[in-house]
């Protein structure tokens, strides 16, 4: 085992600490603070790759796959690939994959260590998987950050998969994230008000992982839409 090579573990994290790392993040990397619908929107596949955090490793908050050079983890996972793939998989040297069923011409193909499918990045806490996180998806899969932007879970999704960020079928999982998203965002605004009325802004923005001025401008937001 390499240096960069760590043993696979679950580090299992709530969503208010990954809103917390991913407005972190974003301040880190923008020099400002975030719309918390864009927050919402990344917050959301998390959930949605790794079970709401139950099933998270090594602090990567998206699944993210990795090549040698970088930390990285080697953990079971499937893939749906087309059949060609599949075969062409099969013919390279080293791959430990087993197929589990063929779905009309796509694979679903069960990936074991130490495959080069199973090769994930792995970090030492939250704020640093955030991080790289953030900043894959603005260099890498940049297609997709203009509906993080418009708070656009679907749209998101949707440029992920043209990108090649996951195999699975799109439909399945837009719908998926698209309820996470609307979940998280029914929350947050639900106790922005309750907040707002309670007189405690700042004490649950802390909670909830959110800049505090962001939070307030989202507040006032919420309150001036308000009838009458």
């Amino acid at each position: 085992m390499s240096d960069l090579c760590v043993p696979i573990e679950t580090t299992k994290v709530a969503a208010v600490e990954v809103a917390g790392a991913l407005t972190r993040a974003w301040q880190r990397y923008f020099g400002s603070a975030p719309a918390h619908r864009s927050i919402m929107v990344l917050l959301a596949q998390w959930a949605l790759e790794t079970g709401r955090g139950a099933s998270c490793r090594n602090y990567n908050i998206g699944n993210i796959k990795a090549s040698v050079d970088v930390m990285h983890a080697y953990g079971y996972c499937t893939e749906c690939i087309p059949e060609s793939v599949y075969h062409r998989w099969c013919s390279e040297p080293g791959r430990n994959i087993k197929l589990l069923r063929n779905n009309a011409g796509t694979c679903v193909v069960a990936c074991y260590p130490p495959d080069k499918a199973c090769r994930f990045r792995a970090y030492p806490n939250v704020d640093e998987g955030a991080f790289d996180y953030l900043k894959l998806l603005v260099s890498r899969f940049e297609k997709s950050w203009p509906s993080v932007l418009t708070g656009d879970a679907k749209g998101f999704v949707y440029a992920l998969k043209a990108q090649g960020y996951f195999t699975s079928d799109v439909e399945s999982y837009a719908s998926a994230v698209q309820s996470l998203f609307s979940e998280y965002v029914n929350s947050i605004e639900d106790k922005a008000q309750q907040v707002e009325a309670a007189g405690t802004l700042y004490e649950v923005s802390v909670g909830l992982g959110i800049a505090r001025d962001a939070y307030l401008d989202e507040c006032r937001k919420v309150r001036d839409m308000e009838p009458g």
